[in-house]
């Protein structure tokens, strides 16, 4: 059985359960069979993915969009424990990129699974849900024209998961900033321990979930 044909399957077994939703409707339930699998599709990295490259990718902070989170509102918010592990990743982003990052992220559902703040040039990342504790601490520093990353932690216990390693911890923390602070797209990086459609899915909606960027949703 191929992937396609587990995905139809997993999806049959799950709509037997909403049959009295779609009772005398059987097109409105085929619609929403096929919305279904397009969002499992994408949450396993086989949806449609922009080709865009970063760089051809303009970063906008249009105040009318935008909604400025602060600390204030996430007071349950862990800070970063003495667990922590310096890990190697080096960026730089323009002054417009990080204003933009200056508004901070929330969740806005419990699809959603991160909190970030940014102040003091300090990028603080937390899990959004109980225990919301900090993974990982980014200090940025003004250089010239642009801000760059001069240290970055991770929890030590978050680089204990069985999936996770140094080089994905950096490929994560650029998929956070990029596409759910800077609004940009981006294939997600997926762990090469995973290839299986299905545990992708759920790794996938379990660590990030909608990705979805400030103005956004």
């Amino acid at each position: 059985m191929d992937s396609g044909d587990e995905i139809n399957k997993m999806l049959e077994e799950s709509l037997k359960g909403m049959e009295y939703l779609f009772a005398g409707h059987p097109e409105s339930a085929k619609a929403y069979k096929e919305m279904l699998k397009q969002q499992f599709m994408e949450y396993a990295g086989e949806g449609k993915i922009d080709n865009l490259s970063l760089k051809e990718q303009k970063t906008t902070s249009d105040e009318n969009n935008l909604r400025k989170v602060t600390r204030e509102q996430f007071p349950e918010c862990i800070p970063l424990s003495d667990r922590k592990v310096m890990i190697e990743f080096s960026r730089q982003y323009s002054h417009e990129e990080y204003r933009r990052m200056t508004y901070c992220l929330a969740p806005k559902s419990m699809d959603e699974k991160w909190v970030m703040l940014l102040e003091d040039e300090t990028l603080r990342m937390f899990r959004s849900w109980p225990p919301q504790n900090c993974i990982f601490e980014i200090i940025f520093e003004k250089g010239g024209e642009v801000f760059k990353i001069r240290k970055a932690w991770v929890d030590r216990t978050f680089l204990e998961e069985p999936w996770n390693s140094p080089p994905y911890t950096t490929q994560l923390i650029e998929y956070l900033i990029e596409r759910m602070l800077l609004g940009h797209y981006l294939a997600f990086p997926f762990p090469n321990t995973i290839s299986d459609p299905m545990q992708k899915a759920l790794f996938r909606h379990g660590l990030v979930g909608s990705s979805l960027a400030n103005d956004e949703g």
